[in-house]
């Protein structure tokens, strides 16, 4: 083989050898820059994938929020109605006592014994009524039932306001305070429909 040939082999040999070496630091750096990308790429997914979390138990606890609120106004409801369906029920039965008494034909002497028992049994009944508080209602629906509501607790503070009566009342004074308890009472029964309603 002569000199010239071997050389040309050489410079070959070294050219081919340079170009692999660059084909190799390309590639390394295709490899790296690949890698850097789906790195990054991944870091993306994982940073999203968090915020989606946190963004989900931000909801999830605004939600928890908002139902315990309306448990709560929906507790308080159904307080002020069961109050308001007791005070209705002892109402009418206070009234269905003085009722006994107004329509009594002929009517009962102040003096007998079975009014007297009547007006007792009142006075007791009374004394239920005046034990109950009721709670006011939440918004919006207790703007509903304001005029109703003034017209029941304007003066009591949660407690609804009947006639007081002895045993010796006079017929007159009973029948005021029926005539008051029935009034009473249909206030009642019309703010217990409007509740209801506003929930329908």
């Amino acid at each position: 083989m002569s000199s010239d040939s071997l050389s040309t082999i050489q410079q070959a040999v070294h050219i081919g050898t340079h170009n692999l070496s660059q084909t190799q630091v390309q590639t390394h750096n295709q490899i790296s820059s690949q890698t850097e990308t789906e790195a990054a790429s991944g870091h993306d997914k994982v940073s999203f994938d968090i915020d989606s979390s946190r963004q989900n138990l931000d909801t999830l606890k605004r939600i928890g929020q908002i139902a315990g609120v309306l448990n709560a106004t929906a507790m308080h409801i159904r307080e002020t109605s069961d109050g308001l369906t007791s005070s209705a029920d002892i109402v009418s039965r206070m009234t269905g006592e003085l009722n006994r008494i107004v329509k009594n034909y002929p009517p009962f002497s102040l003096e007998d014994e079975e009014r007297k028992k009547i007006l007792m049994s009142y006075i007791s009944i009374r004394k239920q009524i005046e034990k109950l508080t009721i709670p006011t209602l939440p918004p919006p629906i207790n703007e509903k039932v304001e005029g109703m509501w003034q017209e029941l607790f304007a003066q009591t503070d949660g407690r609804i306001e009947t006639p007081a009566l002895s045993e010796k009342a006079s017929d007159s004074v009973v029948q005021a305070a029926a005539n008051q308890l029935s009034t009473t009472g249909a206030t009642i029964n019309r703010m217990l429909e409007t509740i209801q309603a506003s929930l329908a």
